[in-house]
């Protein structure tokens, strides 16, 4: 029958994932460029694999744009205003979404993983591995990013204000750089 459709309702992880990224989308963004030599990255991985020890390509990539961001401080600093003024991050933490499945439906979850300059791709790999396999009510940031998604509307906004106006939150909280990676949902081609 045309027309016809099934309501299945909106899934209450959706509802903090849109919202970030609407807020996100409205911010001052700062597009930085690094090239990386992808037929050694091909190699370090084959070599992982091969050894019994793989790493996930978005471990590799989270560690090489620390890395870069270090080495470029410009490349740490946002535009914040009022008052306008110019604000240079030392930590490198990394914004990443997490698809996890919660009540029944799958949603997107963002976590924030610190320090990655001076860790390890094997720690960065440990880390990803817990987001994507422990019990949701065993991080916190996702037990929080649900109970953020139960509150009224207005009171999720304001709780956005402050990584407007005070950049640790933002760094302690939201990261200074992030990452997705399209190809860990089976995408090998993305045309815009």
């Amino acid at each position: 029958m045309a027309g016809a459709y099934e309501d299945v309702g909106y899934p209450i992880g959706r509802i903090m994932t849109n919202e970030f990224l609407d807020w996100a989308r409205k911010h001052y963004h700062v597009y930085y460029t690094s090239m990386f030599n992808a037929e050694a990255i091909a190699g370090f991985m084959a070599r992982r694999k091969e050894q019994k020890t793989p790493v996930p390509l978005t471990a590799i990539l989270l560690k090489g744009i620390a890395k870069t961001l270090r080495e470029h401080p410009e490349a740490r600093t946002l535009y914040y205003s009022p008052p306008k003024r110019l604000i240079r991050y030392e930590e490198c933490n990394a914004t990443i979404p997490v698809e996890r499945e919660y009540e029944g439906q799958r949603m997107v979850f963002f976590a924030n993983i610190r320090d990655c300059d001076s860790r390890t791709v094997k720690d960065l790999s440990h880390e990803l591995e817990k987001l994507r396999s422990a019990a949701i009510s065993e991080v916190p940031e996702f037990s929080k990013w649900i109970w953020r998604a139960k509150l009224p509307r207005l009171v999720r906004r304001v709780l956005y204000l402050p990584m407007q106006h005070v950049p640790a939150i933002r760094a302690n909280g939201y990261g200074t750089f992030g990452l997705t990676n399209i190809g860990t949902a089976g995408i090998d081609e993305f045309v815009l």
